[in-house]
């Protein structure tokens, strides 16, 4: 209909309602514009703050997870500073004191493998939506978690490689057996040669050998978790505003 009458004030010579049928259509045209925009910003901050929530959920998940891994390092290296103290001793522990010697070797191996990147950081980079994100900081703390998560298994990787050299040593001395309902571990120590302990010349330096590794393996855990507290306190205060 527009065109019809843009045709007929053309053919008219009515050059002046030409200008105004041109005018609405140009206007028109603006407004769908602007209307488009304004309804993909509205899907995309809805997008944004969706993606927000989920990594305030996904990094409360890792951080979690990461602090269970620690302590569980932490009583991995108790246990073999306990073990070194009692061979360096030379002293049997007592039969009261056995089972907690028991425990400690069952312990001097304890790790787990570090936390993981957020799905939902991963889903972003894979969408192209990272952009989504319009605070830089928290993009940059989003960023420096994933690194450190990759160097974290990475080197984990290579700690465990090394670590699992030690146990011809270590294990000569312990006897282990299965047990389905540990908490800690799917196994057990049946037993122990404490003499053989005090007179092998490399145990104890075997000891701190896999002490060195379980701490390095530690601070590459420590290192995720204070980049994803990063990341946390960043999500924090955009809630805040």
């Amino acid at each position: 209909m527009l065109l019809r009458r843009i045709t007929k004030h053309v053919t008219d010579q009515n050059w002046f309602a030409v200008f105004i049928d041109f005018l609405i259509v140009v206007v028109g045209v603006f407004i769908g514009i602007q209307v488009a925009n304004w309804n993909a910003a509205l899907g995309n901050n809805a997008l944004a703050n969706e993606y927000l929530n989920r990594l305030t959920v996904d990094f409360d998940n890792i951080e979690h997870r990461i602090k269970a891994n620690i302590e569980y390092i932490d009583d991995s290296i108790a246990a073999n500073n306990y073990i070194k103290s009692v061979i360096v001793l030379s002293t049997e522990p007592e039969i009261e004191n056995q089972n907690e010697f028991k425990e400690a070797l069952k312990q001097v191996y304890g790790t787990r493998i570090p936390g993981w990147q957020s799905a939902t950081f991963l889903e972003m980079q894979s969408a192209g939506d990272i952009n989504l994100v319009k605070n830089k900081s928290l993009k940059a703390a989003l960023t420096e978690y994933n690194q450190a998560t990759e160097v974290a298994h990475t080197g984990f990787k290579a700690l465990v490689d090394e670590r699992l050299l030690l146990t011809k040593i270590i294990d000569r001395f312990v006897q282990y057996e299965h047990n389905k309902s540990s908490d800690f571990a799917g196994y057990d120590i049946s037993g122990y040669d404490f003499s053989g302990m005090i007179a092998s010349t490399d145990y104890l330096e075997e000891l701190n050998s896999l002490l060195r590794i379980q701490s390095n393996i530690w601070k590459l855990q420590q290192n995720q978790l204070t980049k994803a507290q990063a990341v946390l306190t960043h999500l924090t205060n955009l809630e805040r505003q």
